[in-house]
């Protein structure tokens, strides 16, 4: 029985391959009306798996903004985002609305807003600006990936908020942090499940092989490290005398042992939603700085406009020969000018390029097309912002 599971295996692993291998005479097909036997569209899909956000934005202009993908059934969204765990970004119905009542209500907290101001300025201090500084002043110019800096950035901000924990990523040095990485790992494996078929990273899963053999050890090393933190963040609020330093994990802990004590069953769960704010707490707003400040680099008449507001806003200040930058969150709400900005690179480079939905009862949308009860139904937000048909004529980005 085994050997005929393994042989089985390996004859869908063949097919796939010969279906890859095809892929220059499949391109010659026209990309919209192409549908195979069994596997539908999804050849297509896979040969532009490297430009495929502009690939599907083209294929939903060419039909009217809605289009309907067919191919073998594909995994649900909780099998794709299976590293998240149970946490918000992997649930549905009340367990997601309790979960962003609780992510409110700590993000509200005064001490919460406080602490993020704290913590991104002493990253920008000690982190960001020493290596920007001796990056500089080298005799010969460095080139830095500015995408890993402002990666290693995000990540030590938000494990500072969420965990309490600096990890200590952004220093000249550029060490490599075994978490991170493992977390890095997480990502790109979550990503790959959204490429090839279902039948395909199971597969891989199954014989522990390629991307999942890959994903398997992340995640053996980054749960290993976050639940030895949690446990080590259990006993100091356990045994605590006065209130510890607000961080949202110590907050979450604080909740967890008032409704179900000191029990250990509760660790999967803050491992799941301390999982879920990380991921969005680094990818998101990392992948939009990282599209802002490239484009404002190519646009040198708006990098000037940024600056202007800011001279006028008295955000620069003079102090000991030096310009220091002295802002508050509720202050940057005056640069009318860079929020324009900022807003236009979301448009442009979302960094949650696509929402999934799933249909609760059969429906009809507005293009005729009918949704089946369960049916998932994508929604692209980088192709809603390159429609004219959304935005108008003239709009760097839109696609004609």
């Amino acid at each position: 029985m085994e050997i005929f599971g393994i042989l089985a295996a390996v004859a869908v692993l063949v097919c796939f391959l010969l279906l890859r291998c095809c892929w220059n005479e499949i391109r010659k097909l026209n990309a919209d009306k192409e549908k195979w036997p069994i596997v539908g569209m999804l050849p297509r899909l896979l040969i532009n798996s490297s430009n495929v956000y502009d690939y599907t934005t083209q294929i939903l202009i060419n039909n009217g903004g809605t289009s309907k993908f067919k191919g073998p059934w594909g995994p649900e969204y909780r099998k794709m985002f299976e590293p998240l765990g149970d946490g918000i970004l992997n649930s549905d119905s009340d367990s997601w609305r309790e979960q962003r009542r609780m992510i409110q209500l700590f993000m509200k907290n005064s001490k919460y807003r406080g602490l993020v101001e704290k913590t991104i300025l002493r990253k920008l201090v000690r982190g960001l600006f020493p290596i920007l500084d001796h990056v500089s002043r080298k005799e010969i110019s460095e080139i830095i990936d500015m995408q890993d800096v402002i990666q290693r950035f995000m990540y030590d901000s938000i494990c500072i908020s969420v965990l309490g924990f600096d990890p200590n990523c952004l220093t000249i040095e550029f060490p490599e942090v075994t978490h991170a990485k493992a977390f890095d790992i997480m990502g790109e494996a979550v990503f790959y499940r959204h490429i090839v078929p279902e039948f395909y990273w199971k597969f891989q899963k199954w014989l522990q092989i390629g991307e999942e053999k890959r994903l398997s050890g992340a995640l053996q090393i980054y749960d290993q490290f976050l639940y030895k933190y949690i446990s080590a963040k259990r006993e100091q609020v356990l045994n605590e005398k006065e209130a510890a330093d607000f961080d949202l994990l110590t907050a979450y802990i604080r909740v967890e042992m008032k409704e179900h004590g000191n029990s250990k069953a509760s660790n999967k769960f803050l491992r799941d939603t301390a999982t879920n704010l990380l991921v969005a707490g680094r990818d998101t707003p990392g992948a939009g700085l990282v599209w802002f400040f490239w484009l404002v680099g190519k646009h040198p008449l708006v990098e000037n406009k940024i600056l202007e507001e800011i001279r006028a806003a008295n955000f620069l200040q003079e102090k000991d020969g030096k310009q220091l930058r002295v802002f508050s969150a509720e202050e940057v709400n005056s640069l009318v000018y860079l929020h324009a900005a900022v807003c236009e690179t979301l448009r442009l480079y979302p960094p949650v390029h696509t929402n999934h939905k799933a249909a609760i009862e059969e429906d009809m949308l507005p293009s005729g097309h009918r949704v089946r009860r369960k049916m998932r139904v994508l929604i692209s937000f980088y192709s809603m912002g390159r429609m004219e048909a959304i935005w108008g004529k003239g709009l760097p980005g839109i696609q004609a």
